[in-house]
């Protein structure tokens, strides 16, 4: 375990593919009718494998978000959308509502006199 610990520390690319191979792995495991998904089976992986406390280059760990950001919005973008036409004028609706809901009920607390900022009070010195 500690060889294989350290070749993961030394070489961090291998790392994040061993992470999506097990993760892979883990996602395709099935009991009964219950299966994770591959999603979900590489965020495990990489947790796990997170913990062995290896240093991965932020410039990687960046190219991965982002390709994580892309696969998932191409995979539901366009669920998103057809949704979107449907109930679009609610839920447009209901945003607007509670935005400026909450924009007045913060412009009305910060015009009460009781409200003081900061919320302690300053204690003069004794001379």
């Amino acid at each position: 375990m500690n060889y294989l610990t350290h070749a993961l520390r030394e070489h961090q690319e291998l790392a994040v593919f061993l992470t999506l191979a097990i993760g892979f792995f883990i996602g395709r495991l099935r009991i009964g009718t219950f299966s994770l998904g591959t999603a979900v089976g590489t965020l495990l992986a990489g947790v796990a494998i997170g913990q062995l406390n290896i240093q991965v280059p932020a410039v990687v760990k960046y190219v991965f978000f982002d390709l994580f950001l892309f696969t998932t919005g191409y995979k539901v973008g366009p669920q998103f959308f057809r949704a979107l036409k449907k109930d679009a004028l609610p839920q447009l609706a209901i945003t607007l509502v509670l935005c400026v809901t909450c924009l007045l009920a913060a412009f009305t607390a910060a015009k009460l006199p009781s409200v003081a900022w900061p919320p302690y009070r300053t204690r003069k010195k004794r001379a």
